[in-house]
């Protein structure tokens, strides 16, 4: 895993894709649907409006907070292995505490997910 978070752009390309998801969402919106309010209003358009809404919070968190928690974390294990000895009491303590701010935060942002492909896949049966 540290090497497909250290010496390769996997995490660019998840988080690129994330986002031209998001864009591409809003473009189907838009095309479909319009941004009109007496669509906006009819029971599939709140459904859809639900669900890209739960989307862009679910990329939100993704982009700036569990960004950030794998970021420190790859800073800290550089820290240790430039340091070629076993990791400090302080070096563990922090990789626990982003380790423990990444639970807490990742289902968060799988709720908001699950939540967006209800809405996307119930949309069109609501009246």
């Amino acid at each position: 895993m540290q090497h497909l978070t250290q010496k390769t752009r996997f995490q660019t390309m998840v988080y690129t894709a994330a986002t031209l998801t998001v864009l591409s969402g809003l473009g189907l919106f838009w095309s479909t649907l319009g941004f009109k309010a007496s669509v906006l209003s009819s029971g599939p358009g709140l459904v859809l409006s639900i669900g890209g809404a739960s989307g862009i919070i679910a990329w939100l968190i993704a982009i700036i907070l569990v960004r950030g928690i794998f970021t420190s974390m790859g800073h800290v294990g550089r820290a240790i292995q430039a340091q070629g000895t076993p990791p400090s009491p302080e070096q563990t303590a922090a990789l626990q505490a982003l380790v423990k701010q990444l639970g807490k935060t990742t289902p968060i942002a799988l709720t908001f997910l699950i939540i967006s492909v209800l809405c996307m896949a119930i949309a069109q049966y609501v009246i």
